[in-house]
């Protein structure tokens, strides 16, 4: 099987403030996709991670989400786009509520299982932990073997920096 690439883009702290995200956002995902055939480009899923909500459990507003990843969808139709940036339990029912969205890639989570056990299922997956340190990727055709859906796609993520450093180089 091939691999699937997930291209991350998302503004940071100061241009979010100076109303510049979308345009920053459109120069990283043609930046990233300009060498790519078009048949290349609709394998990338895309990932919508504001930098500032790396690891800070402070996520943009369901507009200012549904503004981005509807933006990128004009872009890149034929994309799948997910949402990363703090997706966790406490918020997932809340960011359920942006139909844009594809679904979510997820990092510091993936390192807590029982809060992760709750975020899969609020998504309705059922989810048990082996307790086995482990990366788990659903993908769409993953979830239909899984739960009989297409609708939503989960991935975990794991990191080398701890989230005062990717915070530090956010700001």
């Amino acid at each position: 099987e091939e691999i699937i690439p997930i291209l991350c883009v998302g503004e940071d702290k100061t241009k979010r403030q100076e109303n510049l995200q979308l345009q920053v956002i459109m120069e990283e995902l043609k930046m990233a996709m300009k060498n790519l055939s078009m048949e290349e480009q609709k394998k990338v899923i895309i990932a919508y991670e504001p930098i500032w909500s790396i690891g800070t459990g402070i996520i943009p507003t369901n507009n200012q989400i549904e503004e981005v990843i509807n933006a990128i969808k004009k872009l890149y139709p034929e994309n799948q786009v997910l949402y990363g940036g703090s997706a966790n339990e406490e918020n997932i029912d809340e960011l359920k509520k942006i139909s844009c969205i594809d679904g979510y890639l997820i990092g510091g989570l993936s390192l807590k299982p029982e809060k992760l056990k709750i975020f899969l299922e609020k998504l309705g997956f059922k989810a048990y932990n082996t307790g086995c340190p482990t990366i788990w990727g659903l993908t769409p055709d993953l979830c239909a073997k899984i739960s009989n859906t297409k609708s939503t796609s989960v991935v975990f993520t794991l990191t080398s920096y701890q989230p005062d450093q990717i915070r530090d180089k956010a700001m």
